[in-house]
């Protein structure tokens, strides 16, 4: 089945984008940020998710994370250390937009006492126009052992990028790769589903969130509707 990929004629408002500095005493505590969202015409539903799923985040910054990094600043200000303001952002990026489907990936990033920021990714992959989820077993052919399939493509993938010096992964990875797969980790492109890993589950925060394409042409196996 051939998904062709449409341009959106009348994208869907979905996060205005914003900027917000919560104080402690007057003095920056946490810097909460999210990026603009307009999605490809889709159902009333799916935009309804995306808009519940930043009002959690920005309640959990609010009530859960701004009372920690205040008590990490009143903890800095006592000791006379400098303090960086914490950080926290939600983007959304569009991989695929077809008469079909519709699919993304969502990133809530933290940056708390450290350099570094953790990332959590979600995927999201939507059938068009009824904005039913989809499910990564659907996208293999009726019948198919895809979470073996699944996992194989990975391995051999990760396993070439290690061997290449592309990537240093944790001892036994390849036993954590199964630990720590989950059907829910993927995003569609026009090239097929791609499974991602989160930060950590293969090795240490240089590797990323390792990626690899499972190249099913853009999921064949998958119902429209």
């Amino acid at each position: 089945m051939n998904h062709q990929t449409v341009r959106p004629a009348a994208p869907v408002p979905v996060w205005k984008g914003w900027e917000r500095t919560l104080l402690w005493e007057g003095e920056p505590a946490l810097v909460c940020t999210v990026q603009p969202l307009a999605l490809p015409a889709c159902p009333p539903r799916t935009a309804r998710y995306y808009r519940r799923l930043e009002q959690a985040w920005s309640a959990r910054w609010e009530k859960r994370l701004y009372p920690m990094a205040c008590a990490a600043l009143r903890a800095a200000r006592a000791a006379s250390r400098p303090f960086r303001p914490w950080e926290a952002s939600l983007s959304a990026a569009v991989t695929l937009h077809s008469e079909e489907r519709l699919s993304l990936t969502v990133d809530a990033a933290e940056r708390l006492d450290g350099p570094r920021a953790v990332t959590l990714r979600l995927g999201d992959a939507w059938s068009l126009p009824g904005g039913r989820p989809l499910v990564l077993s659907e996208l293999f052919p009726p019948g198919a052992p895809w979470r073996r399939q699944a996992l194989e493509a990975a391995e051999e993938q990760l396993r070439a990028r290690q061997e290449a010096g592309e990537a240093r992964f944790s001892p036994g990875w390849e036993r954590l790769l199964r630990r720590r797969f989950h059907p829910e980790r993927f995003f569609l492109t026009e090239e097929g589903p791609v499974l991602f890993y989160p930060l950590f589950a293969l090795g240490p925060y240089v590797e990323g969130l390792p990626q690899v394409s499972l190249g099913l042409s853009g999921g064949d196996g998958a119902a429209g509707g």
